[in-house]
């Protein structure tokens, strides 16, 4: 399976802007300094003196400075931000890379929003020929996750405990 954070927008800028957030606060905030699985594929991935600093900054209280310094090509290979035509492209590439679970976090202002970004990706994403029934399938999963709500520092928080708002999480399996 492969993870993904979601903003559909027609401005790319906008989409990223938007999943930013969520990029620092995997990348910098989840773990400790010294074990954390999302700063440490990221490096993986090249992005090894962003994912020390943007970490450095997250937890020395600096959440703000965290999420300014993820840049835009961190943002673009481990997110589905953007218009629906770049989504549909993403999701083919994340196919042909052999991708078969797709967990995509969506992001949205509300629920109306987060239900249209959803369906976005639910189209976009690519069919399978299954060889012995002959057919298309695609599934698609959804459950409920806590929504982030603002804190005063401009970051987001995981909402949890009674009362707490609900948003949708899809999965799409090809």
């Amino acid at each position: 399976p492969a993870g993904r954070g979601t903003q559909i927008a027609a401005d790319p800028a906008r989409a990223r802007a938007e999943v930013r957030p969520w990029v620092a606060f995997y990348v910098g905030g989840l773990g400790s300094r010294t074990k954390n699985y999302y700063q440490q594929t990221v490096s993986q991935y090249g992005f090894a003196e962003d994912a020390d600093a943007i970490q450095d900054l997250y937890l020395t209280g600096r959440k703000l400075e965290a999420i300014k310094r993820v840049p835009d090509a961190l943002v673009d290979a481990i997110t589905l931000a953007g218009p629906p035509s770049l989504i549909k492209e993403r999701l083919a590439a994340c196919a042909k890379a052999g991708v078969t679970i797709l967990i995509a976090a969506i992001q949205g202002r509300d629920q109306a929003q987060r239900l249209r970004a959803l369906e976005i990706v639910a189209a976009s994403a690519p069919r399978e020929r299954l060889a012995s029934k002959g057919r298309t399938t695609r599934r698609i999963r959804r459950r409920a996750m806590p929504t982030r709500t603002a804190e005063a520092s401009g970051t987001g928080a995981m909402a949890a405990g009674k009362g707490a708002k609900r948003q949708g999480s899809g999965a799409v399996e090809g």
